[in-house]
């Protein structure tokens, strides 16, 4: 009779496929184990299973077994099993582009088989989130610094490829002469920018068009005023 209920495992290990079964009722004296139809095990005849450190990540194996006696071979059961493979890489990784003034957003999408997440910015490693989180906030940005981030997905089997992009943080609109505050000094420089007694650099005049519509006008000063007495 042939071993019966051949069972080999689906993606548990990084390292080896786990075979089990029952053996015949019959007597035997030996089994012979099979991987994609070669001999890779000669068992004797009490054996119920086997770890086949032989397998390669991303096949998946045909494994069979069959029993022998003095009468010859029984007929053979087969069943496929894998190993467990490294990540895939994650994908759509988006940066922030100056949309925020005091930290880069950093997105990115589920990458199957991930355990976990790595962050770096300019190869040097930031940090590690779980594989439920797709997001990080880098609040150590230098304002108008581009930094390159890349995400690197991480299980038990290894790392992905790094996906990767550019982000950076902006100076925040208002701040017209780059003291790091937004007050009646800005107001001023806005003002001498409308009627034309200050001309200003590409930077000031970017601050100073708080409503991003390519002008510096009064609706300019009007949320400028606003910013500050909302503060």
């Amino acid at each position: 009779e042939s071993p019966m209920n051949l069972l080999a495992s689906d993606e548990e290990s990084c390292f080896t496929v786990n075979l089990a079964w029952d053996l015949p009722e019959s007597d035997i004296t030996n089994q012979i184990l099979y991987r994609d139809d070669i001999v890779i095990a000669q068992l004797d005849e009490s054996q119920e299973n086997y770890e086949d450190w032989g397998a390669q990540q991303g096949v998946e194996h045909i494994y069979c077994i069959e029993a022998e006696n003095e009468c010859g071979s029984s007929s053979i059961i087969c069943n496929p099993g894998s190993l467990k493979t490294s990540p895939d890489s994650p994908s759509n990784v988006n940066a922030s582009d100056g949309e925020y003034s005091d930290e880069v957003v950093i997105s990115w999408w589920e990458a199957d088989g991930a355990d976990s997440y790595k962050i770096y910015r300019d190869d040097a490693w930031m940090g590690i989130v779980s594989s439920s989180v797709l997001e990080y906030v880098d609040v150590v940005a230098e304002i108008n610094e581009v930094y390159n981030y890349c995400i690197e997905s991480v299980n038990d089997c290894g790392e992905s490829d790094m996906q990767c992009d550019a982000g950076f943080i902006s100076e925040p609109a208002g701040d017209v002469n780059s003291d790091g505050n937004i007050d009646i000094l800005d107001i001023v420089v806005v003002v001498n920018i409308i009627v034309e007694t200050y001309e200003p650099n590409y930077d000031e005049y970017l601050a100073a068009d708080i409503n991003g519509d390519g002008w510096v006008d009064v609706l300019d000063v009007v949320i400028l005023v606003n910013l500050i007495l909302s503060d």
